[in-house]
């Protein structure tokens, strides 16, 4: 169960002096620790991430004589690391992405800004200004949340050889030539668009789909604020996602689904369509990969966005320090600067296909290990589409209520009222 942020706040407020929390500047560490607790959505066995998290780990232990106390927590990670916290033993370092709950750390006290490190360390050199941009809070004070390292692109994928065997020659544009290519895949047996229609994978492509219409002001407003149901543009997207849930645009039982069966879907060649991050590419079987093409969701007549649209973000993993990594300054700032050297960089975009928050470019010899997946993403997909807007910055913590309401979206029959106003009510409260 997820701890309230009034809770939270509270309790932090009885276990660390506010000033202390909430400066952002370097403070005298405390006498030398030998080891550094890290909780971590990354993991060092059974994902892709294995190797890098072993060699990031590695490196800094051989550089600083210490020791990573790592704690692998996986989807749980922020209600553990809440529950952690308010007993008096959080991480001093948390490896997670900024979504949901943990977007609100900052404001609740649990984690410190890490405005004043970044220049202090060196790091605004390193570091892009779009990736620090993505990890600034949207609301209340502006500072920057922690440390952005693994951004993503986040493309719909299209299995040409299914396309094909449709007698589909390209892929679709336009919502219209959606709809009729989805036809034509079911006559033919295949399922069309996989999504996880009851989780986070649902909820970004709904997303995506209702912002067709909406400049990027305006979505920010809505995504932040809610105001669904009074806003023109916001309406005729939910209306636009209706009428692709009714012609038949997801797989049969879409409001089921879950990202992992959208993988299995489109990885064993059952769907022909999906929406997935760049997390997805390494697992690819080559089969699937060679006959992918990365592309972005068809847009309707009249949409602000003139190409098909996809996300890119530096919101997928990056570095909160929490009050207790206050104490370890030195500790932190060593374990920070191994993880942006080039070597640890370079690991993780070869075997976990992330776009790195880094100022230097992905090329085509850093590439050279990676999935193809992930270089066609970062070379001819740009050309191909539009960057819609990512809205986990300015959802925020409301991140799981709206996706409910999303979910229900995908329900048969839900109309654009009900939508709206389940949208709404996820602000409140």
């Amino acid at each position: 169960m997820k701890l309230s942020n009034r809770r939270l706040v509270g309790a932090l407020a009885g276990i660390f002096g506010s000033a202390a929390v909430m400066t952002g500047l370097a403070m005298p560490a405390a006498n030398a620790a030998e080891t550094i607790n890290i909780i971590s959505l990354y993991k060092t066995s059974g994902g892709p991430e294995a190797a890098a998290m072993k060699l990031l780990i590695s490196k800094f232990e051989a550089a600083s004589g210490a020791k990573v106390n790592l704690t692998e927590a996986g989807e749980g990670l922020a209600t553990q690391y809440n529950s952690d916290l308010l007993a008096g033993k959080g991480a001093d370092l948390m490896i997670v992405n900024l979504f949901d709950g943990t977007s609100a750390w900052l404001e609740n006290g649990a984690s410190v800004p890490v405005d004043g490190y970044i220049k202090q360390w060196g790091l605004d050199k390193v570091i892009q200004a779009d990736a620090l941009a993505d990890w600034s809070a949207k609301t209340g004070s502006g500072a920057i949340q922690g440390f952005p390292f693994a951004g993503f692109t986040w493309p719909l994928w299209y299995n040409k050889s299914l396309l094909a065997k449709a007698g589909i020659k390209s892929v679709p544009q336009t919502t219209d030539q959606l709809i009729a290519a989805s036809k034509a895949l079911r006559a033919k047996g295949i399922a069309p668009l996989a999504v996880g229609g009851s989780d986070w994978s649902g909820n970004k492509l709904w997303s995506q789909i209702i912002e067709s219409y909406m400049p990027p002001a305006e979505a920010k407003k809505v995504f932040a604020n809610g105001g669904y149901c009074a806003s023109k543009n916001a309406m005729k997207g939910i209306d636009l996602f209706v009428k692709l849930r009714n012609a038949g645009v997801f797989v049969n039982g879409i409001e089921g689904y879950t990202a992992d069966q959208m993988n299995t879907a489109y990885y064993t060649g059952k769907a022909a369509i999906m929406p997935a991050g760049s997390w997805a590419m390494p697992g690819t079987p080559p089969a699937i990969a060679k006959v992918t093409e990365m592309g972005g969701m068809p847009v309707p007549a009249g949409a602000y966005y003139k190409k098909p649209t996809a996300f890119q973000a530096y919101s997928a993993v990056g570095l909160f320090v929490g009050p207790n990594g206050l104490k370890k300054l030195s500790l932190v700032k060593q374990f920070v600067q191994t993880l942006y050297s080039a070597e640890v960089v370079a690991k993780f975009v070869s075997d976990v296909a992330i776009v790195p928050g880094t100022k230097t470019p992905l090329t085509a010899a850093s590439l050279a290990n990676a999935s193809p997946l992930l270089a066609q993403s970062v070379t001819a997909l740009p050309s191909k589409v539009s960057y819609a807007l990512f809205p986990d910055a300015y959802v925020g913590a409301k991140g799981t209520p709206l996706t409910k309401a999303s979910a229900l979206a995908y329900g048969p029959g839900v109309k654009s009222a009900a939508i709206c106003k389940a949208a709404d009510a996820a602000y409140k409260g």
